[in-house]
């Protein structure tokens, strides 16, 4: 009897028509684990690089993938410069779907076994000084800037600067979600998981003069509190380019993106004593050892100031 094909050959450029086991996995994650469509993404271009890979290799993908395969094809992917942290992440994907068709009687035995995760290093954030944000939130709100809309850009910098919020998390907000009056907002963060995060008295009335000034100019397209000009919902590249352009009339000259913002309202919140745990609950983060690399950046401050003003360093 044939064994029927379970998945087409990967073109470059084109969507894979991947093996319905695939899907399977995906759908599992989405129903069970309830995982946000952008981990889901990722994890289905993961799994696209790797059958791609495969069938360069004229290997069956997932029946006939070995520990020696995927050996080889993590070696590549550091050979084409693919930092640690990404090959890690790639392997988690790998581990997780190889598992649950493990689990499904679909293979005997999960080719991921025994491949220690690559060593990831440990880059510190880059941060902002309170002086650049300001200067940033000020050049966000100038109309000789050339925006159309600088009451809106002015709030997404001055919200990003005052909860730490992702930038996803920021495009997905509502008007049900906002609770200015009482200082909080609730916001869906990695995992569809709902937290309430403060907000700054200065952060709430940049986004209330938006609300009252500007929103209502445009067209009611969605049900966003960010929107275009027409109407759309704020994107991650629209609200990168409001940073760009804020960022460059403000004078600074380095590369000025949103998660510099997040980075920043951590490593400022520290360095006035608030304490690890409850930043880790701002932030949103599952694990306190996220939140551990913003105690490194303090350290490495603390021993440049040494090292400048100490009369011996």
């Amino acid at each position: 009897m044939k064994r029927r094909r379970t998945s087409q050959p990967i073109k470059e450029g084109e969507k894979a028509a991947l093996p319905v086991t695939v899907t399977f996995w995906l759908d599992h994650l989405r129903i069970e684990r309830g995982l946000a469509e952008n981990t889901l993404s990722a994890y289905r271009r993961d799994l696209v690089d790797l059958a791609r890979h495969c069938q360069e290799l004229q290997v069956e993908f997932p029946q006939k993938v070995e520990r020696k395969h995927l050996q080889e094809y993590l070696k590549a992917l550091a050979g084409k410069g693919l930092s640690a942290h990404s090959r890690q992440r790639k392997l988690v994907a790998l581990r997780g779907f190889f598992k649950f068709l493990v689990r499904e009687n679909r293979i005997e035995e999960n080719p991921t076994d025994l491949i220690l995760l690559p060593r990831k290093e440990r880059r510190l954030p880059h941060t902002l000084s309170i002086e650049q944000i300001e200067a940033i939130i000020e050049a966000a709100g100038e109309p000789e800037r050339g925006s159309k809309t600088p009451l809106r850009d002015r709030a997404v910098v001055e919200l990003l600067y005052s909860t730490g919020m992702r930038v996803s998390e920021l495009c997905g907000l509502r008007p049900r979600d906002l609770f200015l009056g009482e200082g909080f907002l609730r916001c869906l963060g990695k995992g569809s998981k709902e937290r309430i995060v403060p907000v700054g008295d200065r952060a709430a009335l940049a986004l209330q003069k938006y609300q009252d000034q500007e929103r209502p100019m445009v067209p009611a397209g969605d049900d966003r509190v960010f929107l275009s000009i027409r109407g759309l919902p704020l994107n991650r590249r629209s609200v990168y380019e409001i940073l760009r352009r804020s960022s460059r009339h403000a004078g600074i000259e380095h590369r000025v993106h949103p998660h510099m913002l997040r980075h920043s309202y951590a490593t400022h919140l520290l360095a006035n004593d608030a304490e690890l745990f409850a930043i880790q609950e701002l932030l949103g983060h599952s694990s306190v050892s996220s939140t551990e690399i913003y105690t490194h950046v303090e350290r490495k401050k603390l021993l440049d100031t040494h090292g400048k003003f100490h009369p011996r360093p």
